[in-house]
Formats: C-alpha cells, sequence, structure tokens
C-alpha cells in the first residue's frame, strides 16, 4: 500500500497546487508533497532492507535490493531540488525570466515528473517500466523547453525526437522477449513479469534473448546518455532551468540505467553474464573515452556537466560490466554519489549563472568574491564530481579502478586511470579560472546564508560520509551487492 501512495500523492497534490491564487503557497504545497513522497520511499527502503521486498497490487509495485539505490537516490534528490526551486524560481520571476502565471505549470509537472520516475523504478513488469520511463520522456521535454526560447524549444524538441527513438528500440527489445516467453513458457507466467521471468530464465529462447538486450540497450542507454546515443545530454541540461537539470542529470539518467540493470539480470539468467556483461563494458568504455575530448574543449559550463554526466554513467557501467564483488560496489556507490553530487553542482551553478547572466565559463569570473557562499558549495561539490578525496565518488572510483586490476590486469586499469586523471586536471583548470580570476569591477554582491544553502550543504556532508565512513564491511552495503551478484 505504501508503494501505492509515493504514487498518488504526487498525482492528487499537483490538482491543489493549481488552486491557490499565491505562487508561494502553490511551491510549498509541491514541496510539501515531495517531503511526504521521500518520507514513505525512506520508510520503503528501511523496511526492505530489514525484512524483505515489498510486493503490492499483483505484483505491480514492487521494490526489492536492487531498487533501493535507485529509490533513496530519487527521494534525496527531489527533496532538494524541490526547496531549492523555491528560490531559484522566485529569482527567474525578479528578473522576467518566468512569469508568474508559469509557476503553477511548473509545480504541476515537476510533480508528476517526480511520480514518473517513481513509477519506472517501482514497477517490476518489464512492459510497465518501459511506459513508465516513457512518460519522464514526455513530462521532461515540457520542462526543458519551459522558458519558451527558441534554443530550449530546440533542446526540448531534439530530447524527445531523440529518446522516442531510443524508447522504440527498447519497444523492439521487449516485444522479443514477449516472443520467448511465448514460446519457451507456453504462456506459464505472467506476461513480462520480472521475478517470474527470472526464475524461468533458463527456459528463454537463448538467441531471442540476446538480440533483445541489444535492443534494449540502445533504447534505454540513449535514455542514460550512453556514448554515441548522448547527443540529447548537453542541450536539455544546458537550457533547462536549474532544478530540472539537477533532476535529469541525477535522477533520470539513473532511472535508465535501473531498466538496462534488470535486462542484464534476466539475460544472464537465460544465457549467462558474458554477452550481457561484456556490452555494459564496451558502451561504458567508449562513453568514458569519447566524453572526455568535449570535457577538455568545453566553453559552456552546463554542458562541461553534461559531458561529466556521460562520463559518470560509463564508469557505471563499466562497474556493473565487471560483475565481482568490489566492481559492482563501485557501481552502486558512484551511481548514489554522482546523483546528490552532480544535482547539487547543478543547482548551486543556477545560482551562479543566473547572477552573471551566461553560462559561458570566459565570463564567469571571481565567483569567490561575487557570490562567496554559493561558491564553497560549488566548489565543494565540483571537487566532488572531479572524484577527488574525501568525497564518496573518489572511493567509488577507486574501488572499480581495483575491480579492473582484478579482473583484466595491468593496462586496462592504467588506462581507465588516466582518463579519470585527465578529466580531473580539466576540472581543475576550469576551477581555477572561475574561482581564483579577479572580479569584474561592475560586480558588487553581498549575499546573505540562506536556507537554500543550508540545503545544499547537506549533500556535501553526505558525500564526505559515503567517502570516508562507507565500507564494504557495512552490512546494508554488502547485502545489496550480493543480491545483485546472485543474479549474475
Amino acid at each position: 500500500m505504501i508503494l501505492l501512495f509515493i504514487v498518488l500523492i504526487p498525482i492528487i497534490f499537483s490538482f491543489f497546487c493549481v488552486l491557490p491564487k499565491q505562487t508561494k503557497i502553490t511551491q510549498w504545497i509541491a514541496s510539501c508533497a515531495i517531503v511526504l513522497m521521500s518520507l514513505l520511499a525512506f520508510i520503503s527502503c528501511f523496511y526492505v532492507l530489514t525484512s524483505g521486498k515489498i510486493l503490492f497490487l499483483s505484483n505491480i509495485f514492487a521494490i526489492d535490493l536492487l531498487s533501493v539505490p535507485f529509490v533513496l537516490v530519487i527521494a534525496i534528490v527531489s527533496l532538494i531540488c524541490s526547496i531549492s526551486s523555491i528560490g531559484y524560481v522566485n529569482r527567474d520571476i525578479e528578473i522576467n525570466e518566468m512569469k508568474k502565471s508559469y509557476v503553477k505549470p511548473f509545480y504541476v509537472l515537476l510533480l508528476l515528473f517526480v511520480c514518473t520516475m517513481y513509477l519506472s523504478v517501482l514497477c517490476q513488469n518489464l512492459g510497465l517500466i518501459w511506459v513508465s520511463i516513457e512518460a519522464t520522456t514526455v513530462i521532461s521535454a515540457l520542462l526543458v523547453g519551459f522558458y519558451r526560447k527558441r534554443a530550449s524549444l530546440e533542446a526540448a524538441w531534439k530530447y524527445i525526437i531523440l529518446c522516442t527513438v531510443g524508447i522504440a528500440f527498447a519497444l523492439v527489445g521487449l516485444i522479443l522477449i514477449y516472443q520467448a516467453e511465448q514460446i519457451s513458457l507456453f504462456n506459464g507466467v505472467e506476461t513480462l513479469n520480472w521475478f517470474k521471468l527470472i526464475s524461468y530464465g533458463k527456459n528463454l529462447d537463448p538467441n531471442l534473448m540476446k538480440i533483445s538486450f541489444i535492443f534494449i540497450m540502445v533504447g534505454y542507454g540513449t535514455k542514460a546518455g550512453i556514448f554515441p546515443m548522448h547527443t540529447w545530454l548537453p542541450d536539455a541540461h544546458g537550457q533547462s532551468p536549474a532544478p530540472i537539470s539537477a533532476l535529469l542529470s541525477g535522477v533520470l539518467l539513473n532511472c535508465a540505467v535501473y531498466a538496462i540493470l534488470r535486462h542484464h539480470l534476466l539475460l544472464s539468467s537465460a544465457v549467462g553474464s558474458g554477452f550481457s556483461s561484456n556490452l555494459l563494458l564496451g558502451f561504458g568504455a567508449l562513453s568514458m573515452i569519447f566524453s572526455v575530448p568535449f570535457i577538455l574543449t568545453q566553453r559552456d559550463i552546463k554542458r562541461l556537466f553534461a559531458y561529466s554526466s556521460v562520463e559518470h554513467m560509463g564508469i557505471i557501467l563499466i562497474g556493473f560490466g565487471l560483475g565481482n564483488f568490489f566492481g559492482v560496489l563501485g557501481a552502486i556507490l558512484h551511481m548514489f554519489n554522482h546523483s546528490i553530487g552532480k544535482s547539487t553542482l547543478f543547482l548551486s551553478t543556477g545560482s551562479i549563472v543566473k547572477r552573471y547572466g551566461s553560462n559561458n565559463i570566459a565570463r564567469l569570473k571571481g565567483i569567490g568574491q561575487t557570490k562567496p557562499i554559493t561558491s564553497i558549495i560549488f566548489l565543494c561539490v565540483l571537487l566532488a564530481i572531479a572524484g577527488s578525496p574525501p568525497f564518496g565518488l573518489f572511493l567509488s572510483e577507486m574501488y572499480i579502478a581495483y575491480a579492473i586490476f582484478q579482473k583484466f590486469g595491468f593496462f586496462p586499469g592504467i588506462v581507465y586511470l588516466t582518463l579519470i586523471a585527465t578529466v580531473f586536471a580539466a576540472f581543475m583548470y576550469y576551477l581555477g579560472k572561475m574561482y581564483f580570476s579577479n572580479q569584474r569591477p561592475d560586480f558588487k554582491f553581498k549575499e546573505r546564508i540562506g536556507l537554500q544553502h543550508i540545503f545544499l550543504s547537506i549533500p556535501i556532508i553526505i558525500l564526505i560520509i559515503t567517502g570516508c565512513f562507507l565500507t564494504p564491511s557495512i552490512n546494508i552495503i554488502s547485502k545489496i551487492v550480493e543480491y545483485f551478484m546472485r543474479g549474475i
């Protein structure tokens, strides 16, 4: 029942959002809805970790150990984004970037967007996962083009076209799985029921399942921003309002990765893990390698972080593709850390970019003097995303490096570390250029600490905790890793 409430709350509260005359009330109604959803999500995850999976409504809704890190990420990031969006939207209204009449549609769409992302990780039927992910595309496209400028509308159009084509590939993959199910199991299981399918995995036609996974990988890989299907991502991130960029990068990409992992486990039960693991490793390596030139030559700060997301998705896929304990452990931690850090980075960047009126890195001079409090948050999360200790991303990247050395030996491990070091050096160069350059003389700005700063500091604390205190010996983490590894 608790899972149903997580999905129903945003739908019900979206109706309430259109009723008040004052925009502040609309903002707080939407925030209260997301607080309630996050609370229920935390309770659900706690129950699963202590007592086992939750199934509801003829097994349509389910949450198991694989779902837990994804549900936690949605709960934390959506909570931070909803609270931060209040200040962000108010500033947009002050500078005439957004009309007051747009506030209600913005929050209605925000709630529905969060709802569809929860749906995509709470459904265990493969068909419903596909429907949920397609729904995220439709709703988030409206948010990407929310400013109704030429560039944002073009970005939204490109996003919806590419992701719809991509999701069509995933649909072909689903049809092939359905065919394999009908041929091999003689209608003996509920259609596209993941738990049932995986228990009968060895009876599924191996050739059909392999072909289906190729389509699934291309389809959901497009949505996950994996190279070479990533081309929608820099435009969509660059043109969206900052809270939406944070949700796109921090949560939406993970929802697509979640769908890929469900199919990876299903294929592993049918034919073994070799075929799908190799595809994960191949796409992961391509994403890491080909994102680096774009990061090194980038001028737009939001596009820079978008290409960084492509690189991090590559790292996550490599971790899961390795399939050994430290690879899977590193991938799960990296997915969690990247989501928390990147969403905070987009939110702090949004505040800085609004002050300067430009996304161009060359024009963002002296941010440490112009916005002293926001820039400290920006500095910390940028260091975290670059992979600097003591933040969690350093630890998860090192776990994956160790797993690569374990499985493939010296040379692949050195290539992986070189790519990470190159990206780190590029981020330090950009940071120095923005943070330590002289402030523009026409900028005189005193910043007072506010609620938004306090909320944006929480992810930094989480990243330090995951970097300093999370070890494989912690029972909760090892339970999730072992649950995943039992399936491959």
